[in-house]
């Protein structure tokens, strides 16, 4: 017996929505939840990376918020919105769907269906990119809509609730990582390194983050200066993908590295890549140099923990709810790369401090973030939204193919 879970995101390109859909399948269907996922039929590498779970992924076009002043964009959003929110009401109704996820703030599209098919809906917000004025004044949308909100870290909370929000129907979840696949390998370091060139006796600060401005990526390479300059024996990793619509900022990047001697020898482009797990093990440091108004509290960040790898974070979003200050890693502010450097430094100094931090970095990421647990809590957010909905009144129905 089961019930049916629509997850909808509009974004094309794989990122942290995908990759939670995708590592919960399994754990949700174990707890009697069947999971459809709908995503944007636009180009982007988000379908191939959920091509493994079958005809559970829909394609269909998705329009969403986009960065620009340009009036036509906005106006093709909102004629389009309309479309999308036909489309997910028809897949809502001839699906027999009982929940459905929205993911993000400003793609209200699912849960205007949602509430028209008189489904129940649980809207996660994710980061802390939408300015002020735009949480103000979408957030009356999301409490009427939502019977409950989840929230990607604690510190979100009073970012889209206020300083007195609300207790009786919101929870706090983490991004699963499975715990397994990404753990310490010393195989996958010597690979990695093999494969790169990079000498087994280096020092590897690292990044995995696709070259969006929310990342920060220059101020990861600015750092990376200040650490060259400072050990001959750091190298530094960067993982992640280049996108057709970050073009201009990923040339820039280009040309920020360029302008450093030590770069040419000691700098990896690796790309992007669908094995990260493999990655994060030759790295001594694990570096996010994230923005403010970017992050909730970001993946990457907890599979590096999973890889027993110390992190080196900007305090932004929801950041200090998984990196603790001192034990796991260290929180410097962000925008400063000569702080990022100093926290750097430190670690790549100590053997010994990287060790330990290394160790409870494991330890905290089995015990908080592995998949199990956040399936639990969606599973929590799913029956408190039936609950809300007075859907609890209804038998569960057959799982249906």
């Amino acid at each position: 017996m089961s019930r049916r879970v629509l997850f909808v995101t509009p974004y094309p390109m794989f990122g942290g929505p995908h990759n939670q859909a995708l590592r919960l399948h399994e754990a949700l269907r174990a707890r009697g939840w069947e999971q459809l996922i709908l995503i944007s039929d636009a180009a982007g590498n988000a379908a191939g990376r959920l091509a493994p779970l079958g005809n559970v992924v829909l394609r269909t076009p998705l329009h969403r918020l986009r960065r620009t002043r340009n009036p036509l964009v906005h106006a093709r959003l909102f004629a389009g919105s309309w479309t999308d929110l036909v489309r997910i009401w028809r897949l809502i109704r001839d699906r027999k769907i009982d929940v459905v996820i929205v993911t993000g703030l400003t793609n209200p599209q699912a849960a205007l269906a949602a509430r028209l098919a008189d489904c129940a809906v649980v809207w996660q917000l994710l980061d802390s990119s939408a300015p002020r004025w735009l949480r103000v004044s979408l957030m009356p949308l999301v409490r009427k809509a939502a019977a409950v909100e989840m929230f990607n870290g604690d510190r979100l909370i009073p970012l889209y609730e206020g300083a007195r929000p609300r207790r009786d129907h919101w929870l706090t979840y983490y991004p699963p990582v499975d715990v397994g696949r990404f753990g310490p390998s010393t195989a996958h370091s010597v690979d990695v390194r093999r494969m790169w060139g990079i000498p087994t006796d280096a020092l590897v600060v690292g990044t995995v983050a696709n070259w969006t401005p929310q990342k920060g990526i220059e101020y990861f390479v600015k750092s990376a200066d200040r650490i060259a300059r400072s050990r001959d024996d750091a190298w530094f990793l960067m993982v992640g993908a280049t996108y057709e619509t970050h073009r201009h900022y990923a040339r820039q990047i280009r040309a920020l590295v360029a302008g450093y001697a030590w770069a040419a020898e000691r700098l990896v482009f690796a790309g992007p890549s669908d094995e990260p797990e493999r990655y994060y093990p030759a790295m001594d440091v694990m570096l996010v140099t994230s923005i403010p108004q970017s992050e909730g509290t970001t993946t990457t960040i907890m599979e590096a923990m999973a890889c027993g790898v110390p992190v080196v974070a900007t305090d932004v979003g929801a950041v200090a709810d998984v990196v603790s200050d001192g034990e796991t890693g260290y929180l410097v502010p962000p925008l400063d790369a000569h702080a990022i450097a100093e926290a750097v430094l430190r670690l790549l100094s100590d053997a010994n401090m990287r060790r330990a931090m290394a160790a409870s970095a494991r330890e905290a990421a089995v015990e908080r973030f592995a998949v199990e647990r956040c399936a639990d809590v969606h599973v929590r957010a799913f029956e408190m939204a039936l609950r809300r909905q007075g859907s609890d009144r209804r038998e569960p129905r057959t799982s249906r193919s």
